[in-house]
């Protein structure tokens, strides 16, 4: 009579297991969620935090031990994104904690999530900002020293946007 309800324990612990690896390669795995958008960007960690000792950390360096490209949503990357056709849609990027986020030839409607509280350093280059809102583009300062766009953090704080709502950025939730 105990190996029913034994059998029953282990195949729903197995169910429970495929479904979390299932989940832990494709919503969990920011290389998935991004490349099903933009499928030749580029990630990479980011900086020093290579040698990431966090749970998220651990995990991921398992993965990719294992040859998958992946990069768990808590572990900070820098992705690169260039030549898309379409124009990018930032919400791709929520609850994946970027530290850098380079844009190279692509086309932007809405730069907004990029100017929260939590921002991640964002350089835009040769990128066509045509249908962003002038209320939005006040807060990109052209560098020219790297012919490239950035957010101006320091005009953020000093005059913080009427128009859209902050400290809401890329690393808001979750999805």
């Amino acid at each position: 009579m105990k190996r029913p309800v034994i059998r029953k324990v282990i195949l729903a612990v197995l169910v429970v297991l495929v479904f979390s690896a299932g989940y832990i390669l494709t919503r969990g795995n920011a290389v998935w969620r991004i490349r099903s958008h933009y499928p030749d960007s580029e990630f990479s960690l980011a900086g020093d935090r290579v040698r990431d000792i966090s749970i998220s950390g651990a995990i991921g360096s398992l993965i990719r031990g294992s040859g998958l490209d992946y990069y768990g949503g808590g572990e900070p990357v820098q992705i690169l994104v260039k030549d898309t056709e379409e124009a990018i849609d930032l919400e791709d990027f929520k609850g994946i904690k970027i530290e850098k986020l380079t844009f190279v030839n692509c086309t932007l409607r809405d730069v907004r999530l990029v100017m929260g509280n939590y921002r991640p350093w964002t350089t835009f280059t040769n990128c066509d900002f045509s249908a962003v809102p002038a209320t939005q583009m006040k807060y990109l300062d052209f560098k020219d020293e790297i012919k490239s766009y950035n957010v101006n953090g320091r005009l953020l704080d000093e005059e913080p946007p009427d128009a859209f709502t902050r400290p809401h950025g890329i690393y808001a939730f979750y999805p």
